[in-house]
């Protein structure tokens, strides 16, 4: 009986769910579709968890910012070619994982560690695209929807009218963490995003072939298993499919559109230069987090330091510097690293999370609540907030 009830109620939800959806035509395939989540809650959704999504994922690459323009150059040309308004933006996050995503209402990022992975601009064009055409055909908007029906978290009592609890819903389900990152496209979703991305791509001049050669890379990292490939092969899955789906409608755009032969490798080569000069530098960094990661303290410091002295601007060997003194006890040296990230990087939460832990340590918890607060507003953190709940727990 209980579970009748159960199902009755799923039942009559659902109903009052879709008598409170609208009906829209999906921007890029034209098709009609029910819309619980309406263009306008689309792009809040994004503007409000762009800021924090950058933040899990190592926050902006700032070394280069050359390449952070010429990103959003050719990201805003594609943009354009889409034909599909929406406040679009651009983004290069410091992770050396090789990995892209799109936020509903045209919120763009792309990793350092997909960049070095690429070859021309073509191939930039080909991930920028699939990007804009998830955004554009409201993917994210539409696996948001799919994931808030199935956890029950409408709360349809409370909903009146358009655009007042149905919205604030909306918006308070996408706050509440890594959600957004974590759902997963369909299939269906990834061929649509192949098949209008390369459209966009060859309506901005690009070669379609590109699109080609970005999922060969793609499919011949799976087979090798790189450690680094599978955040991007998580969510976005590859296959021999895609690559001959590609190269068929490679060949159809470019009988369509001679003209769209654009590859780009000087272009990309220049504008990834700093990039490509630092990888060494990265190696590094990267050996010192795993020497951190088993104790090997005094290796770990070695290692960064061979970093510091290739690139001496990169806030994130600095931090890292910090975390491995915190790990010896070394609280002032700690903070003295995290001091040289933030002057680098002023805007990357985790600096003022560990220079508060470690200023905490010290005894200081004026300064150390000043600078955990400040972590908190860019990105809040379990972390941060028990610090906050200790240093106001101590009597004074």
């Amino acid at each position: 009986m209980g579970k009748l009830n159960v199902k009755k109620l799923a039942v009559i939800t659902g109903f009052l769910v879709l008598g409170l959806a609208g009906c829209a035509v999906n921007p890029v395939t034209g098709q009609s579709e029910i819309a619980l989540v309406s263009d306008r809650e689309a792009i809040a959704i994004g503007q409000q968890q762009y800021v924090p999504s950058q933040q899990m994922q190592g926050g902006q690459l700032l070394i280069a910012p050359e390449l952070s323009a010429y990103v959003e150059e050719v990201g805003q040309r594609l943009a354009r070619a889409s034909g599909v308004n929406l406040p679009y933006e651009f983004v290069v996050l410091n992770n050396g994982t090789p990995n892209a995503w799109a936020l509903p209402g045209g919120k763009i990022a792309i990793n350092r560690g997909l960049l070095v992975a690429l070859e021309h601009e073509s191939e930039l064009a080909a991930v920028l695209a699939h990007e804009i055409a998830h955004a554009a055909a409201r993917h994210g908007a539409k696996r948001l929807e799919r994931d808030m029906l199935t956890q029950g978290v409408l709360a349809v009592a409370s909903i009146g009218t358009e655009g007042s609890a149905l919205g604030q819903e909306v918006i308070g389900y996408a706050s509440r963490g890594a959600q957004l990152l974590g759902l997963k496209y369909s299939r269906d979703a990834e061929r649509e995003a192949d098949f209008y991305g390369m459209q966009f791509m060859t309506d901005a001049g690009y070669s379609p072939q590109g699109a080609v050669t970005l999922q060969e890379k793609f499919v011949a990292m799976k087979g090798g298993a790189a450690a680094a490939s599978q955040d991007w092969l998580a969510s976005h899955p590859t296959s021999i499919e895609r690559v001959e789906n590609n190269r068929g409608r490679a060949r159809e755009l470019m009988a369509r559109k001679p003209t769209a032969t654009h590859f780009g490798t000087a272009e990309y080569r220049t504008a990834l230069t700093r990039v490509t000069e630092a990888a060494p530098a990265y190696e590094a960094y990267e050996e010192a987090s795993a020497l951190l990661e088993v104790g090997s303290h005094d290796a770990a410091i070695s290692s960064i330091n061979q970093a510091l002295s290739l690139v001496s601007d990169e806030a994130q060997f600095h931090g890292l510097r910090g975390a491995i003194r915190m790990a010896q006890k070394r609280y002032g040296d700690a903070v003295t690293n995290f001091d040289r990230a933030i002057s680098f990087d002023p805007a990357y939460f985790a600096y003022y999370l560990h220079r508060g832990a470690a200023k905490s340590k010290q005894g200081k918890r004026s300064e150390a609540k000043q600078d955990l607060e400040r972590s908190m507003q860019l990105l809040p953190t379990a972390q941060a907030q028990e610090l906050l709940q200790e240093i106001s727990a101590v009597p004074r």
